[in-house]
């Protein structure tokens, strides 16, 4: 929850007076201020300590902010020339080449209708495989057949 400026110094002047015991600025805001919402005691040293650290009462947020990349014709092309070159390449692969977010290179290919996929690898049936296959579904039956009453 936020506090105003006016507040926050109110509460900083009341710590002080508390000696920075923060039950005893607790108690004491509540009967200066009855009419205002009570701060929790870690309030006021969270407010002391910001003041201290960072000069300022406003929360300091150094990573507040996204770095937004701006998409330009080059890049998405740059996306689909890496695409076009390396297939089987991630999207996080061509972000980190381009020093791009891996949503833009998500964005890009969707409205290309290009879709990620992985490749699997599986098993062949041979002509081989039918005899062996029809005499387990045989023995299966069987044992259903066996089980029922």
């Amino acid at each position: 929850m936020d506090y105003t400026f006016a507040e926050m110094t109110d509460m900083l002047l009341v710590y002080g007076m508390a000696h920075c015991n923060g039950r005893e600025a607790e108690r004491l805001y509540s009967e200066r201020f009855p009419d205002r919402r009570n701060p929790c005691r870690a309030n006021f040293a969270s407010i002391e300590r910001r003041l201290r650290e960072h000069g300022a009462l406003s929360v300091h947020r150094p990573d507040a902010g996204v770095n937004r990349t701006l998409r330009t014709i080059q890049l998405e092309e740059a996306i689909l020339e890496l695409v076009e070159n390396e297939p089987s390449t991630s999207t996080r692969t061509i972000a980190r080449a381009l020093d791009i977010n891996h949503v833009t290179v998500w964005q890009v290919l969707r409205e290309q209708l290009l879709y990620p996929y992985h490749l699997q690898r599986v098993q062949n049936l041979s002509p081989a495989d039918f005899p062996l296959r029809v005499h387990f579904c045989q023995w299966y039956l069987q044992k259903i057949h066996n089980l029922v009453p």
